[in-house]
């Protein structure tokens, strides 16, 4: 068949869907049966319209991640399975063990125990599971493993950008003085890009990945960054 990007069927098409059903709508709405059946407190109670928002802002993220991530090569049964186990496994923790809804990075002088367990687990999860996939890229071509590490590091040149622009707003005047928010569903999504790479354990970080920022999604929505105080 004739291939043209402008009349968008150089892609599979029926993949995509899959993918847009697996890592939007279905875990969405298992997260919302979930939530509700087990009396999970959310930040707030969402109207039709702000559910309809939501979905719409993470089809629009989804759909970038697809693109940018090698998901129409990567995308399996196994991703949304760990999609499932991520979005209700984040879930169980925030609602359960820490109740993150009182725990950011702005307040982690007041973290309990549980919540430093929790993060320091989190990050040895990632931190294993990166080097992991820096050897997977060591296994390709120079040019795609150089243009992956320099790619890991946007993520923390950005992160890093929008807390000095914190700190000069808040030089700059007392009122509306802000805090910059690391939100999971930003933090996840990122770390998505990077497990594309067709093993199994990749498939598994990328569902893990993928849940969780939607967990953010579902129960909080698309939050800004920025906290006024």
């Amino acid at each position: 068949m004739y291939c043209s990007s402008l009349t968008l069927n150089c892609f599979d098409k029926t993949k995509f869907l899959l993918f847009v059903l697996g890592t939007v709508l279905f875990p969405y709405i298992i997260y919302q049966k979930t939530s509700l059946a087990n009396n999970w407190t959310r930040k707030r109670r969402k109207t039709l319209s702000q559910h309809y928002e939501t979905l719409l802002s993470a089809f629009g993220s989804m759909s970038i991640l697809w693109f940018l991530g090698n998901y129409e090569e990567t995308f399996t049964p196994t991703t949304f399975l760990f999609v499932i186990v991520g979005i209700l496994g984040f879930g169980y923790i925030s609602e359960i063990l820490v109740d993150t809804h009182h725990h950011t990075l702005a307040t982690v002088h007041a973290w309990n125990g549980t919540m430093y367990n929790v993060v320091k687990l989190v990050a040895l999860a990632i931190i294993i599971l990166g080097i992991y996939h820096v050897q997977l890229a060591s296994h390709e071509d120079e040019d795609f493993f150089n243009f992956y590490c320099v790619a890991g590091v946007i993520p923390v040149v950005m992160a890093y950008f929008a807390m000095k622009t914190v700190e000069l707003q808040n030089e700059n005047g007392r009122q509306n003085r802000v805090l910059f928010h690391l939100h999971h569903v930003h933090l996840f999504f990122a770390l998505a890009f990077f497990t594309r790479f067709p093993t199994f354990v990749s498939r598994m970080a990328a569902g893990l990945c993928i849940g969780a920022s939607m967990h953010g999604a579902a129960a909080f929505g698309f939050d800004s960054s920025f906290e006024s105080v």
